[in-house]
């Protein structure tokens, strides 16, 4: 008696289909492995032009190094291409927003973001217009004093 491990889903298809024919596993897996021994293999053909399929071949580029022109050594990964940064990464980054803002169908946002002072006046002003909605401070406060 020897053991050969299959797939988790083979397995699951082999012991389904001996249940349905009222066999045991062990039953079922040895005759089908006697079936498949007793076909003859089927003829091969020698030639090669034959062959109805095409096989796909790609060709790899060999990497080129680029020496540092400093001792940057993220100016080396830039140069040899693994990294973008500057104004490239910028323009990379603008051109991602756009495609992101056309798939959502919404209008891309003009200007830089706004600045931290800039965020804290705005929500002053959204506190002053609605004092009945609690700040995020007094929410987790609440939230202590209740655990």
């Amino acid at each position: 008696m020897k053991s050969v491990y299959i797939s988790d889903e083979l397995h699951r298809q082999a012991k389904v289909r001996a249940a349905e024919q009222g066999k045991t596993l062990r039953d079922f897996v040895e005759e089908q492995v006697q079936r498949g021994l007793e076909r003859k293999p089927t003829e091969v053909p020698r030639d090669v032009a034959a062959m109805k399929e095409r096989v796909a071949t790609y060709q790899v580029e060999t990497p080129v190094f680029v020496e540092p022109a400093s001792d940057d050594p993220l100016a080396a990964l830039e140069a040899q291409g693994f990294i973008i940064r500057g104004e490239r990464l910028r323009q990379k980054l603008d051109e991602v927003m756009m495609r992101v803002c056309q798939q959502l169908g919404v209008e891309p946002p003009q200007g830089p973001p706004p600045s931290i002072e800039e965020v804290r006046a705005i929500l002053a002003r959204y506190q002053q217009m609605h004092p009945e909605v609690p700040t995020l401070s007094q929410l987790v406060l609440e939230m202590r004093e209740e655990y």
